[in-house]
């Protein structure tokens, strides 16, 4: 399947000539809501009971409580939600031909409280907080004149809790006052670590959330690749048995090693 060969591979393996899209109709009716939960923990099992319980779900987005409150200072906005000591927030968006509310309100019975938007304009409102984040992250960075250290990884449903709760602590012992934002796509596990305050320099920091991922049982990466940063841990974040085989397989597609050589497999490099 050479699609799914050439999915991820960092333009190590090909060049694409020609791409075929499909267009699909988007639906009719969305709705968006954003829940305040009393942990990371409790933001996950909610993910799941809604995915299995509403229809046309579209996008289930975890927010650290502190992250969330950081982006509304930075925004200059209040919460739409009265859990502001919240531990995370899960934002939702529910898509359908016919209206989802009545089914997404159902499946948040059991919640004490959501802010929920059906306009465009309250459901733009409520993905902004998420969407700032990184905004967020890079004005406070530039406010201290450092830089923002981004982590982009993925780990196992179940472990997704603990790691939010470790990471944040083992960066407050390696840099007391470092900033940390977390926040990222719970349905797949994916969680984006952002860290303002130690220097540009301080290769600490990456290596310690890097590290606690492979210890959890994730990947380094989740959405932006190895790339050359992260092409020194490919050997810790897989065994050497799929190097190898990713090793066989570039030798066999370019075996000049011209495509991309300085990216994914130090190996090789020329």
């Amino acid at each position: 399947d050479l699609a799914q060969l050439l999915c991820g591979s960092e333009g190590t393996l090909g060049i694409v000539t020609k791409v075929r899209l499909r267009l699909v109709t988007p639906p009719r009716q969305l709705v968006v809501a954003l829940v305040p939960c009393s942990s990371v923990a409790s933001a996950v099992a909610l993910a799941a009971r809604l995915r299995s319980a509403v229809e046309g779900v579209r996008a289930l987005e975890v927010m650290v409580g502190d992250s969330l409150r950081r982006v509304a200072d930075h925004l200059g906005v209040g919460l739409p939600v009265v859990g502001t000591s919240a531990g995370a927030y899960l934002l939702v968006e529910v898509g359908g031909w016919a209206d989802p509310t009545e089914a997404l309100q159902d499946a948040l019975s059991e919640v004490s409280e959501a802010a929920v938007g059906t306009s465009r304009r309250d459901r733009e409102r409520l993905w902004r907080f998420r969407e700032a984040h990184a905004e967020a992250a890079a004005a406070l960075a530039t406010e201290q004149g450092g830089v923002v250290h981004k982590l982009d990884v993925t780990l196992p449903i179940d472990a997704l809790a603990g790691f939010c709760a470790e990471v944040s602590a083992r960066l407050e012992q390696a840099s007391p006052g470092a900033v940390v934002f977390l926040y990222g796509h719970v349905g797949d596990g994916n969680i984006h670590v952002n860290v303002v305050g130690p220097t540009a320099e301080d290769e600490r920091i990456d290596d310690l959330v890097l590290g606690l991922v492979v210890e959890r049982g994730g990947s380094i990466s989740a959405e932006h690749g190895i790339g050359v940063a992260k092409k020194r841990w490919l050997l810790r974040d897989r065994s050497a048995d799929e190097v190898a085989t990713m090793r066989a397989i570039k030798t066999a597609l370019d075996p000049d090693n011209i495509l991309n050589p300085n990216a994914l497999l130090p190996e090789i490099d020329s």
